[in-house]
């Protein structure tokens, strides 16, 4: 068993334990990839079961990220996206690689890749390597 896996086991279970003896987190297991990083221990996130998330994510603490009322379709988390405290993602998006998403940012639309999100939707700028990948 690789160092990774072993990481990864050890996450599972001490988020089993938090969630069992505090409730403080709701994160289904088969959305956690073995490269997600939950800051703060994912304290406080709340993450929909059909949620996709992609390798290398960053969610910090007092994240949600889920579905519409009504609607079982959730987002869509690609590769290398950081998430920051009390951020909340709503809705059928995707949140396109390699972007960030601001503390306290609510997002309800698709964003495009390399963004940073702050706000309500707004696209604060788009990081340097999109351009560079698109010229």
């Amino acid at each position: 068993m690789s160092v990774k896996d072993e990481y990864h086991n050890l996450k599972s279970h001490f988020l089993r334990i938090l969630d069992a003896k505090f409730k403080c987190c709701d994160i289904p297991r088969n959305v956690l990839k073995k490269s997600t990083v939950l800051g703060h221990f994912g304290i406080g996130v709340v993450v929909n079961e059909n949620t996709v998330l992609g390798e290398n994510v960053f969610i910090a603490q007092n994240v949600t990220i889920g579905s519409k009322t009504g609607s079982k379709k959730a987002p869509v988390i690609e590769d290398n996206v950081k998430i920051h405290a009390n951020a909340c993602i709503i809705g059928d998006i995707t949140i396109g690689r390699n972007s960030i998403i601001g503390a306290g940012a609510v997002v309800t639309k698709d964003v495009p890749p390399y963004s940073i999100i702050v706000g309500d939707n707004k696209i604060l700028k788009y990081i340097n390597e999109y351009k560079n990948e698109n010229m």
